[in-house]
C-alpha cells in the first residue's frame, strides 16, 4: 500500500521516480522512496514492511514493482478517458521521434471535447516501434492503446 501512495504522488505531481544513487548509505534515493520513508514514519505498518523487516526481494521498492503500478494506473486513466468520450467525436494524434538512444518511438495522443465544451488533449502512451513508416505506426497503434 505504501508503494502505490508513494508512486501515485509521484504521478500526481509529474516527478521522477528515482534517484541517481539508491543504495542503503544514499542520502538522496529519489522522490518515490523518499516519500515512501515520509508515509512509513506517519504508518509503522508499512514501513515495517516495506523498508524495515522486509527481505530485500519483497519491499515492493523495485523499479520493476514501480513500473508495474505505474502500468495500473496508466490503464486506469485511459478507462476514465475513453468513459468520459464515450461516443462522441475525437482524434488521434500520432507522431514520431527517435530518443536518445536513437531508437525509434511513436507517441500517441487523443484529442476530444468533455461533456463542458472544453477541448482536452490527453496522452494515451509512448511505444519503441520498428521503423517510423505509416503502415507500421498504423500496425503498433493498436497495441500502444
Amino acid at each position: 500500500m505504501g508503494s502505490v501512495r508513494s508512486a501515485r504522488f509521484c504521478l500526481e505531481n509529474s516527478l521522477p521516480f528515482r534517484g541517481h544513487d539508491e543504495s542503503e548509505k544514499s542520502l538522496n534515493k529519489g522522490i518515490f522512496l523518499s516519500v515512501l520513508k515520509l508515509i512509513s514514519e506517519n504508518n509503522p505498518d508499512i514501513g515495517e514492511y516495506t523498508l524495515g523487516k522486509a527481505k530485500k526481494n519483497n519491499k515492493m521498492t523495485a523499479p520493476s514493482i514501480q513500473k508495474e503500478i505505474i502500468d495500473c494506473y496508466a490503464k486506469k486513466v485511459t478507462k476514465m478517458i475513453c468513459e468520459e468520450i464515450k461516443d462522441n467525436v475525437f482524434g488521434l494524434l500520432v507522431d514520431e521521434s527517435s530518443d536518445v538512444s536513437l531508437k525509434e518511438q511513436m507517441a500517441v495522443v487523443v484529442r476530444y471535447v468533455d461533456r463542458l465544451g472544453v477541448v482536452k488533449e490527453s496522452l494515451i502512451g509512448i511505444a519503441h516501434v520498428r521503423n517510423t513508416y505509416s503502415l507500421t505506426l498504423k500496425a503498433d497503434l493498436s497495441t500502444t492503446i
